[in-house]
């Protein structure tokens, strides 16, 4: 799922998406994006290796240096060493780790995320330029079932929002599939229709239908009613 985020670049304030991956072992930047902050490189003492999700070396294959990120996520504010690595077409990487650390509120089928206050104050003990003394690390790992249905979700609400002009958004729930594959509740009229005085009741079709019409019209009241 994906999150925005806002990083300091020199005097300029930048938006950007950043990637939750629950399968990603640490927090990475791309390449591009840590050349654009201007920032000093640092180097690491020892380098790490990079797998994929399936075992495979990353395209980087080594990570050997990492940056330091000023950022901002729904209104905290954070400072931390991130990995510079080859991550695709993502700029961010936010992986487990952080997640746990942090422990944010995230409504995975809306992208809302929020940080609670923590009631107790811990002071978080520096182990040197990254949080663990990693000798390898996951990267590019595959979302979880959950994160893929809320995401899928998330993506058919956007299309309907899209296809619904503004001044329908208010019956937007009649333009859902869950809606239409059902009839509307039943309610007693409440309005009369008034007859001519000579009008008699004729028995026939008001919608005629062709043969296969009428075919699809009694399979679907079969498989609803």
């Amino acid at each position: 799922m994906h999150i925005p985020l806002q990083y300091k670049a020199g005097t300029k304030i930048i938006e950007t998406q950043a990637l939750l991956d629950l399968g990603a072992r640490g927090r990475f930047i791309s390449m591009t994006l840590a050349k654009e902050l201007g920032r000093k490189w640092i180097q690491l003492p020892e380098k790490i290796k990079v797998f994929n999700v399936d075992g495979t070396l990353n395209k980087a294959a080594w990570i050997s240096h990492v940056v330091e990120l000023e950022f901002k996520i729904a209104g905290k504010e954070f400072r931390e060493n991130f990995m510079i690595s080859g991550i695709g077409d993502e700029s961010i990487i936010l992986g487990l780790p952080w997640l746990q650390y942090h422990n944010p509120q995230i409504d995975w089928e809306t992208g809302e995320v929020k940080f609670i206050p923590k009631r107790k104050i811990q002071i978080r003990r520096f182990k040197g330029i990254l949080d663990d003394n990693l000798a390898e690390v996951l990267i590019g790992a595959k979302i979880t079932a959950s994160q893929e249905l809320a995401h899928q979700q998330q993506e058919v609400r956007k299309e309907i929002d899209k296809m619904i002009p503004p001044y329908l958004q208010w019956y937007r729930d009649h333009f859902e599939k869950k809606k239409a594959e059902r009839f509307p509740p039943s309610w007693s009229y409440n309005h009369a229709i008034k007859l001519k005085p000579d009008f008699v009741p004729r028995n026939c079709k008001l919608y005629p239908l062709s043969p296969n019409e009428q075919k699809e019209q009694d399979k679907f009241l079969e498989e609803n009613l």
